[in-house]
Parts: structure tokens; sequence; C-alpha cells
């Protein structure tokens, strides 16, 4: 769990320098998978970077109803619209 604490506190870092990347949202994303963080502070972070794929899918399996989500926030994600 420490590990996890000072991934989370390293991307929020990165987050902070590098506003446009959106790898350190994408990272996020897992750590707060690890961490059982239910809801997330970043959902709309990786909004801003449609393209970026594994940020995506690493959203979309937060919302699975296995992890953190439900089928309705899985879907509401996957069919929302995009900028």
């Amino acid at each position: 769990m420490q590990l996890l604490e000072h991934a989370e506190a390293a991307a929020w870092r990165a987050a902070e320098l590098a506003e446009t990347d959106p790898t350190p949202w994408a990272s996020l994303v897992s750590v707060a998978i690890g961490l059982n963080v239910r809801d997330q502070p970043f959902d709309g972070d990786l909004v801003r970077a449609p393209a970026h794929r594994p940020g995506h899918e690493r959203a979309l399996r937060y919302r699975w109803p296995k992890w953190h989500g439900t089928e309705e926030r899985l879907l509401d994600f996957a069919t929302g619209p995009r900028p």
C-alpha cells in the first residue's frame, strides 16, 4: 500500500508539472484501482486527451462493476461526449 501511495504522489506531481500530458492522469486511474479509491477526483482530465487510448482503457476498467463502478457509469463513460 505504501508503494501505491508514493506512486499516487508522484503522479499528482507529474500532472502539475506537465499539465497537457495525459500520462500522469492515466497512472492515477491505475493507482486509484489499487488503493480502492471510490470517487476519482480526476474523472474529466483524461477527456482532454481523447486519443490517449491507454488512459481511456484504464478509465473504463475503473468504471467496471468489478472495480469501482456500475454498468451505468461504464456505459455513460463509453458513450459520453468527447471534446
